[in-house]
């Protein structure tokens, strides 16, 4: 608007002036409308040139400092203010991060780099971040926060503008303004083109935070390939430790570092790495309690705390690790195969925003690096101890072995030189002279008993003052010597001459120091001691124990051996032609069997014979160039008779499963070969481990065998009939003269006749368990099946116990069980007799005075089931099998030693039942006693038919 007045008086403007006014006025609407374009237009220029140079300057570098510097300089410049900040912004989290800041002015604070705010005191600066809207903050607005109005107070800001930098519509961080003088605001222009250069800005940090996190994840990547490198060429847990410790801080930064172990035993936890700002702390191990180290093992997954929540977490795991009272918390089990082995654990007592979610992934990354190779390296430590073990266990059992090696050689020698002659007398002092040279004595003797006066009469002796044959000047119940005849155990003595049991007669008897005094005891009768001496004290160990006492047994053996011998010679004279021949022909086959080889052919996984020796070759007559390099499947034709493709089958299950065999399984049979002989074949699996090697097969030649076995049932048949006749008259003279046919006896006389017809007894029982024995090796005994009533068989039984409580003065319970409606037994009725006799006889020897015996008989469908149950010493489970064994009796057990017996009754037992289709089994407990059981069938119509 123009206006146009009359000062000095008044005035009537007339239209010709008022047009010109009216032209006046248009025109200078025009030249100010014009002037207002113009300035405009500098305005415009003037913000697309500041936009150009902050676009230049920002884009001109990725580098994240000088980008925020950048931005910081063209915002001031833009928009005339007095200072710039520029802080990020996560939206998971509640808190700005300062990352530069920017002041025109001098003595004004300037917050440091990586300081942060709490979103919950700013709420102006959080809502311009949630709304991605610009806000203007006066220092005189009433809606501002304490804190808001302390920071404007503290930097002497009059306004602050708040502008968020948004990237594909997410705000991540933002820009806050300065201006110092109250007289002066922001223009809209300002606001306008800060907004524009935030946007700019945003898309810059963006580009240069990228640009900086891939530079970092390569940087991380490197040295996360570097640690494992390094701890992959490593086995030793200390520097598997000392790597992570170095290598630590360049893959996360953090206040304090602690790395907790627990001992494989799981009862124990160790710290070998604890850092707390760069510095080792030194940490005694600890029991397993619980700690934050529990927590995190416990929870076997990553456990990231921050802020309150350290505290609100851990407060009841808090110890003196002091984890619970930091601000930023994260917690990596340590897991190998499944198994937990410690945890990793970093802490800020500071910062709560000290780690990112990315930290965290490579803690996890660490962690899993750190428990393989905590694992390997404890797994290599145990195999190092395994292999030290094993190294240790050969050499103890290759001294082991070398020993026994030893001490067979020198019972074989010792065997050797007792078989040698007939005249014991002689080979006594050879192998006495031999067992004291072995065992590094400096004299010996040997001893027997005399029975007629109960003396102890020498045999034998080395370097020592007696005579064979003379007295020793003590009874078998005197001395060291009969101390052991009484124990019937060895014993060492480390000096006698400090000992009670010895016996001083001479001063020759001074002179022995150290001894080891072993039992001659043959056939359950003790015959005498054999008694070493060193000059030297503690001269002899328990290792020689075993060999003195083998030597021992085979002495005794040859004593015995020597007195059966002595005792049937004269009885045996018309049979001495066949008896010289028979030890010709035992001393023709002992000297073949001792110099040809068994043969041995072995094979490898594949099937592939790879061995095949001369005994071999010459035992199944095929020549060793054809065998070598054949599969063993080409040799089937061995195992025909006795199911090759099972054999086959049963290699092929070896190769397959390894695991499958078990010691004592191995194939074995015997073979007659187109020439007639006969061969044992022992076919085994080559196992290490769970590792099949392939299989050896052994061959033994065992034709001369068979025959000889042949020829000594014969021989043992011959004798026991031969036997039987002198035995009769032996007993009927003692019964005759025991009842005083031949006049009064005094009670030395009726001893010894008693003696008499107590061993003739036993031996008349012994000759007919061998002659039951021959008859049932030749084939020779038959059945007489035929309806028996067990009733009868019971009371023969009874009798016979009740006739042997009498006789031995052994009180004894007999106790029967049977229904009388038994059905009757399909049997023959003596073989039955003498089966329940054994059985009987078995109970009774083996069950002590005030025992009981209880016979039992029940019908089970069509057959009878007959129990013979005592309550004796009993069966240890491992010689159960052992007892239906021909001369099988188990010299551990006192009462059994003390009973007389060849072990026959129940293998004689046994044959019988099963030539009869029945069962016989037993259960026994140690200690409590023994069943027997035998099963036989009953008696039927149909049976009565095939009787008729």
């Amino acid at each position: 608007m123009m206006i146009f007045s009359a000062v000095s008086h008044a005035i009537a403007f007339r239209p010709d002036q008022l047009e010109v006014a009216q032209t006046i006025a248009s025109q200078t609407a025009i030249a100010i409308q014009n002037a207002n374009l113009l300035e405009q237009s500098f305005a415009r220029t003037r913000e697309l040139e500041t936009l150009f140079e902050a676009t230049q300057s920002i884009s001109a570098t990725l580098d994240f400092e000088q980008v925020l510097r950048n931005i910081a300089i063209q915002m001031i410049v833009a928009v005339q203010a007095d200072g710039c900040k520029i802080s990020t912004w996560h939206p998971d989290s509640r808190a700005l991060i300062v990352n530069h800041e920017q002041l025109a002015l001098q003595n004004v604070p300037v917050d440091a780099p990586e300081t942060y705010y709490d979103l919950a005191d700013y709420p102006t600066l959080e809502r311009a971040l949630q709304t991605r809207q610009t806000i203007l903050l006066r220092a005189s607005d009433a809606h501002l926060s304490e804190a808001e109005r302390a920071m404007l107070s503290r930097r002497n800001a009059a306004y602050l503008l708040a502008l968020p930098m948004i990237v594909r519509e997410q705000a991540i961080g933002l820009i806050v303004l300065e201006i110092h003088d109250p007289l002066r605001t922001f223009s809209g222009t300002e606001v306008r083109l800060a907004r524009t250069l935030a946007a700019q800005a945003a898309v810059a940090i963006e580009n240069a935070s990228l640009q900086r996190e891939t530079a970092a994840k390569l940087q991380e990547l490197f040295n996360l390939s570097q640690l494992s490198t390094a701890l992959a060429a490593t086995i030793e847990e200390e520097e598997v430790f000392e790597i992570a410790r170095q290598r630590f801080p360049d893959l996360v930064t953090a206040e304090s570092f602690l790395v907790a172990v627990i001992s494989p035993d799981q009862t124990q936890i160790t710290y070998p790495i604890a850092l707390r700002n760069g510095e080792q702390l030194a940490l005694p191990p600890q029991p397993m309690s619980r700690d934050e180290v529990a927590f995190v093992m416990a929870s076997r997954s990553t456990q990231r705390l921050i802020g309150d929540e350290v505290a609100r977490v851990l407060g009841e795991y808090a110890s003196a690790l002091g984890f619970a009272e930091t601000r930023a918390f994260i917690g990596v089990p340590l897991i190998a195969s499944d198994q937990v082995m410690g945890a990793l654990i970093a802490a800020d007592s500071q910062n709560a925003q000290a780690f990112t979610l990315n930290d965290q992934r490579v803690l996890e990354t660490v962690g899993s690096q750190l428990a393989t190779a905590l694992q390997n390296a404890r797994l290599f430590a145990q195999a190092r101890r395994f292999a030290a073990e094993l190294e240790r266990a050969v050499q103890e059992r290759t001294q082991e072995l070398q020993r026994e090696r030893d001490a067979l050689n020198f019972l074989y020698s010792l065997t050797a030189e007792l078989t040698s002659s007939l005249n014991v007398e002689v080979t006594l002092g050879r192998a006495l002279q031999k067992l004291v040279e072995a065992v590094g004595a400096d004299m010996g003797a040997i001893l027997s008993i005399d029975n007629l006066s109960d003396s102890l009469v020498v045999r034998a002796q080395v370097n020592m003052p007696y005579r064979e044959g003379e007295a020793m000047g003590y009874t078998q119940h005197e001395g060291l010597a009969g101390w052991v005849i009484q124990a019937k155990q060895p014993v060492i003595i480390a000096d006698v001459q400090q000992d009670y049991r010895w016996v001083r007669l001479s001063e020759a008897d001074s002179e022995p120091r150290a001894a080891i005094v072993a039992l001659l005891e043959a056939s359950e009768e003790v015959q005498g001691v054999i008694m070493l001496f060193s000059r030297t004290p503690n001269r002899f160990s328990a290792n020689q124990l075993p060999s003195v006492m083998a030597a021992a047994t085979q002495i005794a053996n040859a004593l015995n051996n020597a007195d059966l011998y002595a005792l049937i010679r004269e009885q045996a004279e018309r049979l001495g032609a066949m008896v010289r021949r028979e030890q010709v022909d035992s001393t023709k086959n002992l000297a073949i069997v001792e110099s040809i080889a068994d043969g041995v052919m072995v094979a490898n996984q594949d099937g592939d014979i790879t061995q095949f020796n001369s005994a071999a070759e010459r035992i199944l007559g095929l020549p060793r160039q054809q065998v070598i390099g054949s599969h063993i499947s080409a040799l089937s034709g061995l195992y025909t008779a006795v199911g090759g493709q099972n054999w086959l089958e049963a290699v092929q299950q070896w190769t397959a499963d390894p695991t499958s065999h078990k010691p004592g399984d191995e194939l074995r049979a015997e073979i007659t070969l187109e020439s007639g002989k006969v061969v044992s074949v022992i076919l085994s699996p080559v196992n290490m481990g769970d590792q099949f090697l392939g299989t050896v097969s052994v061959f033994r030649d065992i034709t001369r065998e068979i025959e000889v076995d042949r020829m000594k049932t014969e021989f043992v048949a011959t004798v026991s009939h031969e036997l039987r006749t002198p035995m009769t008259s032996i007993k009927g003279y003692a019964d005759l003269l025991l009842l005083g046919a031949a006049g009064p006896l005094n009670e030395a006389q009726a001893r010894y006749l008693s003696t008499i017809k107590t061993n003739a007894d036993k031996l008349s029982i012994l000759v007919n368990e061998l002659l039951d024995i021959s008859r049932i090796d030749r084939g020779v005994v038959k059945l007489n099946l035929q309806a028996v009533n067990f009733e009868e068989v019971l009371e023969m039984t009874k009798r016979h116990l009740a006739e042997r409580i009498r006789n031995e003065r052994k009180a004894m319970t007999v106790e029967t069980d049977v229904p009388p409606d038994l059905p009757l037994l399909y049997a023959d009725f003596d073989k039955l007799a003498q089966i329940m006799t054994h059985l009987a006889n078995n109970a009774f020897n083996y069950t002590r005075p005030e025992g009981r015996i209880t016979i039992r008989a029940r019908a089970e469908g069509d057959s009878v089931v007959i129990s013979v149950q005592d309550t004796g010493v009993g069966i240890p489970p491992e010689k159960q099998a052992s007892i239906w064994q021909r001369f099988f009796r188990d010299e551990d057990e006192r009462l059994v030693i003390e009973s007389s017996g060849a072990g026959l009754g129940l293998p004689i037992a046994r044959e019988y039942v099963q030539m009869h289709k029945g069962e016989i089994w037993l259960e026994s407990q140690v200690g409590v006693g023994s069943t027997f059981y035998v099963r036989l069938p009953a008696f039927s119509a149909a049976d009565d038919e095939s009787e008729e």
